[in-house]
C-alpha cells in the first residue's frame, strides 16, 4: 500500500512544475507557437495605431512630406519604374495567383493550393471591408499618373502583393530544397513588395500609412492563416 501511495505521489510530483504548473500548459508554449502569436500581434498594434489616427480623420504627421519628398525627385525614369511595380501588383497579381493555384492543385498539392486561395481572397475581402469601413480620401496633391478615385486606407495593392509574397515564402521554406535558393528568394519578393509599397506613395494615390496598414494586416492575416494550415497539415500527415 505504501509503494502504491509512493508511486502516485511521484506520478503527481512529475505531472506538477516547481511553480505548481502542469508541464503540459510548458508543452503548448512552444517557440513555434510563441513567433506566430508575436508575428500576428505586432503587425496587429502597428494597424491599431494607424487606425487611431485614421478613424478620428487626424492625418499623421509624415504622410504628406513624405510624399512631397518623393514627387519633388520624379524622373522619367521613375516614373516608369514605379508604374511597373503598380502594374505588377494589383488585378494583374491576383490573375497570377489564380494560375499558381491551378497548378498546384493540378500537380495534387491540395493544401498548399487552398492555402494560397485563402490568402489572396480573404486579404481582397478585408481590403474592400476596411476601405469601406475606414472612408478615407486618397491624397490629391498633384495629377497622378494614375488616378485613383475609391477610398485609399489601407492600400490594396500594398496588401494583396504583400499577402501574395508571404503565401509563397511560407509554402517555398516549408518545401525541401537549397537553402540559399529560398533565401535569395525571400530578398527578391520583399523587395518586390518594397518596391510597390513605394510605388504607390511616387504615384501620389497613397499615404504611407496606406500603405503601412496595408502591410502590418496583410503580416498578420498570412501568420494566422500560416498556422491554421500548419495543424492541418500536422493533422493530415498523423492519419496517414
Amino acid at each position: 500500500m505504501s509503494q502504491l501511495h509512493s508511486s502516485s505521489q511521484t506520478t503527481l510530483d512529475e505531472r506538477v512544475q516547481s511553480d505548481g504548473t502542469p508541464p503540459d500548459l510548458f508543452a503548448r508554449l512552444s517557440v513555434p507557437v510563441f513567433l506566430t502569436w508575436i508575428s500576428v500581434l505586432a503587425p496587429l498594434l502597428l494597424f491599431g495605431l494607424l487606425v487611431k489616427d485614421v478613424a478620428s480623420r487626424e492625418s499623421l504627421r509624415f504622410d504628406t512630406p513624405v510624399l512631397l519628398d518623393l514627387h519633388a525627385r520624379s524622373t522619367p525614369f521613375f516614373d516608369s519604374l514605379m508604374l511597373a511595380f503598380t502594374w505588377l501588383g494589383g488585378v494583374r497579381l491576383l490573375a497570377f495567383s489564380v494560375l499558381v493555384m491551378a497548378w498546384l492543385w493540378w500537380r495534387k498539392q491540395r493544401f498548399p493550393a487552398l492555402f494560397l486561395l485563402s490568402a489572396m481572397v480573404g486579404t481582397s475581402l478585408l481590403n474592400l471591408s476596411m476601405k469601406a469601413a475606414f472612408q478615407r480620401a486618397r491624397p490629391n496633391l498633384w495629377l497622378s499618373l494614375t488616378p485613383e478615385h475609391d477610398y485609399g486606407f489601407p492600400s490594396g495593392h500594398s496588401m494583396i502583393s504583400c499577402t501574395f509574397v508571404l503565401a509563397m515564402l511560407v509554402l517555398l521554406w516549408k518545401s525541401a530544397g537549397s537553402s540559399t535558393l529560398k533565401w535569395r528568394a525571400t530578398s527578391l519578393g520583399l523587395l518586390f513588395v518594397a518596391g510597390v509599397g513605394l510605388s504607390r506613395l511616387y504615384l501620389g494615390v497613397h499615404y504611407p500609412s496606406d500603405v503601412l496598414a496595408g502591410w502590418s494586416a496583410s503580416m498578420a492575416y498570412a501568420a494566422l492563416l500560416e498556422r491554421v494550415f500548419h495543424r492541418r497539415f500536422v493533422g493530415t500527415r498523423a492519419a496517414n
